[in-house]
C-alpha cells in the first residue's frame, strides 16, 4: 500500500502530480491527533468540507487546510492521503493548541506583574502558543514605552502537559533603564519661546492635551 503524506506547503506540488494522473474518489475521511493539545474531532469536521464520495479536489483540500489554520485552534495542520480500493482515504492531521492552566509573571517591578497580566489579556482556559503570546506582548512593550522604558522586553516559556492538553505560561519581564532627557538643543539663533513646548509635544504627544 502506497502512502502519501504532505503538509500545506507541499500541497500544490503533490496535487499537480496526483491529479495529472487521475482524479480519485474519497472513500473515507479521518481525523488524527498529533502531539499535545486536546483535539475535538467534531471541531475539525466543522471546519472541513470534503466528504466520502467526493472527487478529490486540490482546491477543496487547500480551502480546508486554510480554514483549520485560520480557526486559531490548531498549532499544526496537514493532510494525509492513503490509497484504498476505489479511491483514497483522506486524513486531517492536526495538533491542538494547549489551554492555559496557569500564568506566572515576574520582573515587572515598575508597573507590577498584575498589570502585565492585564495587558496580555490571557487567562486560564485560553488557547496559547508562541505566536499568540508574541502578538499580546506588543501591547505590553507599548505600555512600557509610554512609561519611558524603551528597551523593555518579554521572554516566555510554555510548559505543556501532553496528557491533558494544558500549559503553564511563564513570563519574565526585562524592563531595562528608564529613559532620561538631559537637554534639548535647537539649531539657529532666532529666539522662539514656544519651540521647547512644540518639541516636547512631538516627543511625548500623550502628555499634552491641546496644542500650544
Amino acid at each position: 500500500m502506497i502512502r502519501h503524506h504532505f503538509a500545506f506547503a507541499l500541497l500544490t506540488a503533490f496535487c499537480s502530480l496526483s491529479f495529472a494522473a487521475q482524479a480519485a474518489t474519497v472513500q473515507e475521511v479521518r481525523v488524527e491527533r498529533r502531539g499535545g493539545g486536546l483535539v475535538d474531532e467534531s471541531a475539525v469536521r466543522a471546519f472541513t468540507s470534503v466528504q466520502p464520495g467526493d472527487e478529490l479536489s486540490r482546491g477543496a483540500l487547500a480551502r480546508d487546510v486554510r480554514a483549520l489554520e485560520q480557526s486559531g485552534r490548531f498549532a499544526y495542520v496537514a493532510t494525509d492521503l492513503e490509497d484504498a480500493p476505489g479511491g483514497v482515504i483522506l486524513t486531517y492531521v492536526v495538533r491542538g493548541k494547549p489551554r492555559i492552566r496557569m500564568i506566572r509573571v515576574e520582573g515587572a517591578d515598575e508597573i507590577g506583574n498584575a498589570k502585565v497580566r492585564e495587558l496580555l489579556e490571557l487567562g486560564p482556559g485560553d488557547l496559547v502558543d508562541n505566536a499568540a503570546v508574541a502578538f499580546k506582548a506588543v501591547k505590553v512593550r507599548e505600555h512600557y514605552a509610554k512609561k519611558y522604558f524603551p528597551d523593555a522586553d518579554l521572554k516566555w516559556k510554555i510548559n505543556t502537559d501532553e496528557k491533558d492538553g494544558t500549559a503553564d505560561l511563564l513570563i519574565t519581564v526585562h524592563e531595562g533603564k528608564r529613559a532620561k532627557i538631559t537637554h534639548i538643543r535647537f539649531p539657529g539663533d532666532i529666539p522662539d519661546p514656544g519651540r521647547f513646548q512644540r518639541a516636547m509635544r512631538s516627543v511625548f504627544p500623550w502628555f499634552y492635551k491641546r496644542p500650544p
